[in-house]
């Protein structure tokens, strides 16, 4: 067994030894990395977890560029996620150069090599002044996760939080929690804890009702935090974020002019990540080289300090750091950055891989999803090939399980295949494998023709959403070629919309020849986002993975 570091609120664990071993922004191919030439330094390809983007926001990836000119091309992604991508590289044709994620557990690939710890964080709460009143919660004592589970069980609680099958701050939190009910810290969880009918199982139940916010990663959470108490109406009083993440929602807060939430490190619970890059086997020598160059610069002195000024922890023995700037860890929101964290030990991959099964089929709050399927003449060739092969991965469960897409028994599944008018409105609730492959068949059935009526399906699909349950996360996805040509205007959806006492995000796949300005429309209204779906298979799983984990 590996002993790992976890922290007090939740999260997972790490310190493996290192030598062991948004808004969702459209998706593009990620094409094998090309052969790097002796006097030409190509861009670094990397995929890195969410929170690397506070490291570009503040220029402190610019600063590694200009100091050792090597030039990076970066996505970010759930690191749950990641170690799913890392499975499928091979040392023939890695597809990125560089990987980072948020703890070693994600990458104990052998095809990730000469891995460095970068920085650490650690996993918090975060409640809004009202609630932790209400709670009798006190900072500097910290709570624990029965305290958490009592205030979702008396309903007061009202969670964001990310994906637990796409994101390490979800699937922490799930493994964390899942320990501390278990009562003994000293032994791991085993298939047995995280199987149906586990007591501890049951308990985590309660916790996941209050969730009514999911993100497909850590960042997704921060973006929906601060545009929730930014806004007229909250409706939102807690979420689960790594601390950096807690840190830098409480600035915006303040910047917003609105007041920060507290910070809370839930005892028995908290894991530490650590965050640890990785070049992938099979890139030539000059990217090993331009790897070894950019971590270097990461991990100097000068960097480090740039780094903790983001609300990182950048240490390399234990994780307190008694000297840290108060401006940054202010104490008065809650932050602790004195207590030293107790040892955990790490459950096997195949408990780990049974808890993240049991979040996406029995723990996740069920969904609610209407389709809006574009089967109009302009969806003719691509785009039509491109939507049934997108409905099939979704639809079919046993294609839909290997990526973390499948149904649960609480969710229902609209599906609107429109053109000028409706082609027809077929729902299935629940999980029913053979219902869901009828669905799929009666899809498959349908020609492209007729006109493009995309905000009519929107009103339509707004609609529908009123007759979600409240323990239901509601999503409209649309796949279309985004030639609107229909008879109900932007405006008529828009004022639909804007009554509609439940809404409901918009994610748009683009397949064919879209049109993105329309669809983005439909995102910066609804708090939704565009993807590209047209790179294939991997490309739209992709996108699916960014919506679903959204809710």
């Amino acid at each position: 067994m590996k002993h790992f570091k976890i922290v007090i609120p939740f999260l997972l664990i790490v310190s493996m030894a290192l030598a062991c071993a948004g808004q969702a922004d459209p998706v593009q191919s990620s094409a094998a990395p090309a052969v790097q030439t002796q006097n030409v330094r190509l861009p670094l390809q990397i995929l890195a977890t969410s929170e690397i983007k506070l490291l570009e926001d503040a220029k402190i990836l610019d600063a590694c560029k200009q100091k050792t000119g090597v030039q990076i091309s970066i996505e970010y992604r759930g690191s749950v996620e990641l170690k799913q991508n890392l499975d499928t590289e091979t040392a023939k044709a890695p597809k990125v150069h560089m990987y980072i994620v948020a703890s070693p557990i994600w990458m104990t690939q052998a095809i990730a090599r000469d891995k460095v710890s970068i920085m650490q964080s650690v996993g918090v709460m975060v409640a809004d002044e009202q609630l932790a009143s209400q709670m009798k919660w006190v900072t500097p004592t910290g709570i624990t996760i029965g305290q958490v589970i009592e205030a979702a069980e008396s309903k007061k609680l009202t969670l964001a939080m990310s994906s637990a099958s796409l994101d390490d701050n979800g699937a922490s939190l799930l493994l964390a929690s899942l320990t501390s009910i278990k009562g003994n810290s000293t032994v791991p969880l085993l298939i047995e804890d995280v199987s149906q009918g586990s007591p501890a199982l049951k308990k985590m139940e309660s916790l996941y009702k209050a969730m009514k916010a999911s993100g497909s990663n850590a960042d997704r959470v921060r973006e929906v935090m601060l545009k929730d108490h930014t806004s007229d109406k909250s409706q939102f009083n807690a979420a689960f974020l790594p601390e950096a993440m807690a840190i830098a929602l409480n600035t915006q807060l303040i910047q917003a002019g609105k007041q920060p939430m507290r910070v809370f490190y839930v005892q028995g619970a908290v894991s530490l990540q650590t965050y640890t890059a990785a070049y992938v086997d099979g890139i030539s020598q000059g990217q090993i080289d331009q790897y070894h160059e950019f971590t270097d610069c990461l991990r100097s002195p000068e960097i480090q300090v740039m780094i903790r000024q983001q609300g990182f922890r950048a240490t390399y023995v234990g994780i307190t750091m008694p000297d840290a700037d108060k401006k940054v860890f202010n104490p008065a929101w809650g932050v602790d950055t004195t207590t030293e964290f107790s040892l955990m030990l790490l459950p096997k991959e195949a408990v780990i891989a049974k808890a993240l099964e049991m979040y996406q089929t029995a723990l996740r709050p069920p969904s609610f999803t209407v389709y809006c399927l574009d089967y109009s003449g302009s969806m003719g060739g691509d785009g039509i090939t491109q939507l049934r092969a997108a409905m099939k991965l979704l639809l079919t469960q046993s294609e839909a399980t290997k990526e973390f897409l499948q149904a649960s028994p609480g969710d229902i599944t609209y599906a609107l295949p429109f053109e000028t008018n409706f082609r027809f409105e077929q729902s299935v609730e629940g999980n029913d494998a053979g219902k869901l492959a009828s669905l799929y068949e009666a899809l498959k059935n349908q020609n492209p023709n007729g006109g493009t009526n995309i905000y009519g399906c929107a009103k339509r699909a707004i609609e529908l959403v009123q007759k979600a349950r409240a323990d239901q996360i509601p999503a409209i996805i649309l796949m279309t070629d985004g030639d609107h040509n229909g008879s109900v205007s932007y405006l008529e959806f828009k004022d639909a919309f804007d009554k509609a006492s439940k809404k409901a995000p918009i994610f748009s796949v683009m397949f064919g020849g879209a049109k993105k300005d329309q669809l983005d429309l439909l995102a910066k209204l609804s708090g939704g986002a565009v993807c590209d779906g047209r790179g294939g298979v991997e490309v739209f799983t992709r996108c699916f993975k960014i919506f679903k984990g959204n809710n």
